[in-house]
Order: C-alpha cells, then sequence, then structure tokens
C-alpha cells in the first residue's frame, strides 16, 4: 500500500510540475482563464474568512490563491480599475492588506500604512500570529517616523 501512495504522490507533483510549466512557459490565454476559473472556484468557498490560503507552484513553492489571481489579471491585461475594483471586493483577505501595505511603505505613506495595519489587527483578531505580525510592523513603523508614544503603546 505505501509504493502505491508513494507513486500517486509522485504522479501527483509530476502532474503539477507540468501544469506549473505550461502556465509559466506558456502564457496562453485560455490557460490563464480557466486557472482564473479554478481560484475563483477556492476563493469563493473561503467566503467571509481573512485567509483564503494557498496552494503549491513547482516554480514558486506555495502561493497566496487570491495574490495569484491577481497576477493572472496583470497577465491578461486586465485594467488597473480592474484590478483595483477586485481587490476593493476581496480586502478581507489579509493577503490584499498585506500587499496594500506594502505599496503605502514604499511610497512613504507610513500614515495609510499605520491605518491598514491597525485595521488588519481588528479584522484578523483570530489569528494571533497575523496579530503578532501587524504590531511588529506596527512598532518598525512608529521608531523610524519618531512616533515613541505610539511605539510604547504598541
Amino acid at each position: 500500500m505505501r509504493l502505491r501512495k508513494d507513486k500517486l504522490n509522485r504522479q501527483k507533483v509530476r502532474w503539477i510540475s507540468i501544469e506549473d510549466f505550461l502556465l509559466n512557459e506558456f502564457q496562453d490565454s485560455d490557460l490563464l482563464k480557466q486557472r482564473l476559473k479554478m481560484l475563483d472556484k477556492l476563493i469563493e468557498k473561503a467566503g467571509n474568512d481573512t485567509d483564503v490560503g494557498s496552494w503549491y507552484s513547482a516554480y514558486y513553492g506555495y502561493e497566496d490563491i487570491v495574490l495569484k489571481r491577481l497576477q493572472i489579471m496583470q497577465k491578461l491585461g486586465c485594467s488597473e480599475q480592474e484590478i483595483w475594483e477586485y481587490r476593493q471586493k476581496f480586502r478581507h483577505f489579509s493577503a490584499i492588506r498585506k500587499m496594500e501595505i506594502e505599496e503605502y511603505l514604499d511610497r512613504n505613506d507610513y500614515e495609510k500604512a499605520i491605518e491598514v495595519l491597525q485595521e488588519s489587527k481588528k479584522l484578523d483578531q483570530k489569528y494571533p500570529g497575523l496579530v503578532a505580525e501587524y504590531s511588529r510592523r506596527l512598532i518598525e513603523i512608529y521608531k523610524g517616523i519618531g512616533r515613541t508614544d505610539a511605539y510604547k503603546t504598541e
């Protein structure tokens, strides 16, 4: 029985690798649209949860499902407006908010990053690991911009 299970696992990994190869090397819009539909089903299953989960890619390892969908939208040439609307619709997912935080930090918009981090602490309160991560980021930002009162409070 063990040999059969190992053989099935290798076949699954091989299948994933072939699929990844096709999707990464041949950017056929039909394949990308099929992947979008599959990702949409997974995202729909997550409902109102703040973590949709990840999936395995032989090229990239584990990737967040929502972020993968955004990448595919870009590859398909979706407009910035369509991508922005999608991000707003699924902003309850922590991955979307984390991306937003990084974008604000890249633009040195610390106040907006702080707002999203504080909002994220509330939305993800049932995930202690995420809340701790947000607190660490807030502490880094407060320290970096010299807000010692907020730094000490956090």
